[in-house]
Parts: structure tokens; sequence; C-alpha cells
């Protein structure tokens, strides 16, 4: 393998360090090159920390609860099964559902269950390759050790190099991020002034909230509506209108009033605009955030980007905007 000197052009092997014909020294061009590729090129860790893993598990987690309560509401074995044991035989159902689902997405081209793919993880052999069936069945088998020892399985991989639990371990499987790369040229925003601005605009909402709640008891009180029978109701349902269009319309534009105060913008990963229809996912995810993952928000701490649950499904960012004189 040869490679060419930039000095005098001539061609050397790659083991040289310096030109036998200049005296050039390689390691200075290749000293500016690794400079220029950390300025313009940065990568979150490969593998991802036990918040990010957690957070995968509960939102497959969820997904296996919503088919408990199919099987709950419709009740397939009512009279084949004592009522007292039915609970615990769809409970045993669920978990070969999941067993199955888990072998069955890991060890397929996807690489991981929706949950893992959610947050942009994926299950890779040594090699960064497909695991095949053979060894997701291996890998979620031995995920009975992670339970059995009491959680310690999964804290193994605080401690380990690669960061894997016993069950990757000795299956030989890694979780890793997907997205390796982020635009470090976006000044991403601060989470605990994040959760400032969000306060700011639930304020705002709840002066709203208080304002429609005045109006509607006036109205009652002089029999406009009497005839309505649940007023809070309707209240409740008017300002979550208001809440979801106030936030689709203005983080669509960038700036919510919260946000406003404190220079942040929501954009997508190149820093533009995201639109209405992004914005309105986004403003859908945020709700089922706050509700069923309030933990979520632990996420920014584990990488560069700062991005949430709601963040990283829309693959948006929160950034604070930096203007030069």
């Amino acid at each position: 393998m040869m490679k060419g000197c930039p000095k005098c052009g001539r061609m050397v092997t790659k083991e040289e360090d310096i030109c036998p014909y200049c005296g050039y020294k390689f390691a200075e061009i290749e000293k500016v090159y690794k400079t220029v590729l950390n300025d313009e090129q940065k990568k979150i860790p490969e593998n991802p920390g036990l918040i990010q893993r957690l957070m995968a598990f509960y939102i497959d987690v969820l997904l296996m609860t919503l088919i408990y309560f199919i099987f709950y509401t419709l009740n397939p074995l009512n009279g084949y099964v004592d009522f007292l044991n039915i609970n615990i035989v769809y409970v045993l159902i669920v978990f070969i559902i999941y067993f199955f689902y888990t072998v069955i997405l890991e060890g397929s081209p996807l690489k991981g269950t929706i949950g893992l793919r959610l947050l942009n993880l994926q299950v890779v052999d040594e090699g960064g390759y497909q695991i095949g069936f053979a060894m997701a069945f291996k890998h979620n088998f031995f995920k009975f050790l992670n339970v059995l020892t009491l959680g310690i399985g999964y804290l193994a991989l605080m401690f380990t190099k690669h960061k894997q639990t016993i069950a990757d371990y000795f299956s030989d499987v890694y979780v890793e991020n997907r997205s390796l790369e982020y635009n470090n040229k976006l000044f991403y925003a601060n989470i605990f002034l994040r959760v400032l601005a969000f306060i700011i605009d639930m304020f705002i909402l709840s002066l709203i909230y208080f304002g429609m709640t005045f109006i509607m008891n006036y109205l009652i009180v002089n029999e406009v509506f009497s005839n309505l029978k649940e007023p809070k109701l309707l209240v409740y349902s008017l300002i979550s209108l208001i809440g979801m269009i106030y936030f689709t319309v203005l983080d669509s534009q960038g700036k919510t009033i919260g946000k406003r105060l404190f220079n942040f913008e929501v954009t997508n990963l190149n820093g533009e605009s995201i639109g209405l229809i992004r914005s309105f996912f986004r403003t859908l995810f945020m709700i089922f955030e706050l509700v069923l993952m309030p933990f979520a928000v632990l996420l920014v701490f584990t990488k560069p980007t700062k991005q949430t649950f709601k963040d990283l499904i829309t693959k948006t960012v929160v950034v604070k905007k930096v203007y030069y004189k």
C-alpha cells in the first residue's frame, strides 16, 4: 500500500512516517486531519447507557401491556379457564408473545424491537452485522440471567467496556446507537431552561383555562347554558384543543412564548424549521411522553443533542439561536 507525499509528490510506502526523499513528516498532516475531523464531525458514544436501554424496554413493555388489555377486554378464554386463573394465563400468553417479538425483531434486518428503533438503537454482533434468529433467541434466553440476578445483570453495562448486560456478554451481542453523527454547529438548549420554558407555556395555558372557566360559570349562572350537563368536560376539551394548536402552530415556526423568552427554537437536525405536520406529531408525542413516560426527560443527559423521546421520534432538536455581530 502506497501513499503520496504532499510536499514532493512522490509515492512512498504507507508505513513511512518521514518521506525518504524530502524529509516531510507525515504525522503533521495526520494531526491536522484529525483536528479538522474532530471539529467538523463528532460522534455520539457508540454504546448506549442504562437510561436509554431502560427507556427502550419500557416502550416495549407498554406495547405488551396494550396487548394484555386487548386480551382482557375481549376475554377469548372465557368459559375455558377458571376466572381466578384467567389473568395469569393472559400474562403468560403476553410473556410468550414478548419473547418471540424480541427474538424476531432483533434477528431481523431491523436489528431491534420497536423500543430500540424509536431510540435509534440496534442489536448487532461483534462486527456490527445483523445477529440472526439463532443468536437473537440465545440473547433473549440469557435475559433471564438479568432478572435472576435481581437486576445486577442490567447494572453490569455500567462497568463493562462496551456497556453490555450479562445477557449481551454471554450471547456475544452489542447494543449500539444507529445514528453516530450529529451537527455540532448547533447550540443545543440547556435542559433546565427548557423545563422552565415549558412551565411558562403551561402557565399561559392555565391562565386561558381559568379565564374560560370563569366565563363558563358566568354563562351557567345566568342560564345561558342551562341545558349543558357537563360544562367542565367542555372546558377541558376546549383547553386541550387550544393547547394542541398552541404548541403545534408556534413550534412549527420554531418558538412558543416560553422558548422565545430564552431564545430557543425547535428545528430539524439541520437547524431548519419543522413545519406544521412534524410539529403536530411532536405535540402528540409530547402528550404521550408527559402522561406515560415523564422520566423520558432523562434521555437528554445521554445524548449530545439533548433530545427527549418526542425529539428522537420526530427527528427534532431544541437549539439556542446565537447571533454574531
